[in-house]
């Protein structure tokens, strides 16, 4: 950045008027222009809010007889791996992690949604959702949003600048989370499991998402 400063000195224009003489006018001093300079550093802001880890659920098995023929619903189990930003870990850990000062900690929200159920045998299978069971951890239990939807991004936490924020916390689901399943009458006989993928996106004026 450069600051341009104009240098100049003016006298008065004037008339002095003498007897016998004539008049004398006065002649103003040239305008001088210089130069300075102003500048500054900038540094990357080194605080952030970051979606460290997400788990992957695993559920109890169904039996394919109950799945064609009536709405049914499974329990979590322990999860067989937690996807994270940097490496993967066997847990079921659902953590966020803020490294602004405590007076300038931003507002944030987590939603979550899920695809299509889709078997061995590439069938679709119809569901209404995964209920969240409370968090547990290093702090009070934490009641999420209820439901992560089908294709629909549902709040699952968040944090408005007051009272207990869950993030820097290490957060597991229990086994009170729960998959919904409508009947599947359709399925093929032979159909042995079923994959789906959740997304995780943490909103503020920093966005990341974890898939």
């Amino acid at each position: 950045m450069t600051l341009k400063v104009k240098l100049f000195t003016a006298l008065a224009l004037g008339t002095v008027a003498i007897s016998g003489l004539a008049p004398v006018v006065g002649h103003a001093e040239e305008v001088s222009t210089g130069q300075t300079q102003a500048d500054f550093t900038i540094h990357k802001n080194t605080h952030a809010l970051t979606l460290d880890q997400a788990p992957n659920m695993s559920f109890e098995s169904l039996a394919l007889t109950d799945i064609l023929s009536e709405e049914t619903e499974t329990q979590l189990i322990a999860s067989t791996r937690s996807r994270a930003t940097q490496a993967e870990a066997v847990n079921n850990t659902l953590k966020i992690t803020d490294t602004h000062p405590d007076d300038k900690k931003p507002n944030w929200t987590l939603k979550a949604a899920m695809s299509n159920f889709k078997t061995n045998k590439t069938q679709e299978l119809s569901t209404s959702g995964i209920s969240l069971g409370k968090l547990t951890g290093d702090g009070p239990d934490i009641t999420p949003g209820t439901t992560i939807g089908l294709g629909t991004e549902g709040t699952v936490l968040s944090y408005d600048g007051s009272g207990d924020n869950p993030a820097n916390r290490t957060l597991k689901l229990g086994s009170d989370t729960k998959l919904h399943l409508l009947r599947n009458s359709h399925l093929d006989h032979d159909t042995t499991d079923a994959t789906a993928e959740i997304t995780w996106t943490l909103g503020t004026d920093i966005s990341t998402t974890l898939k």
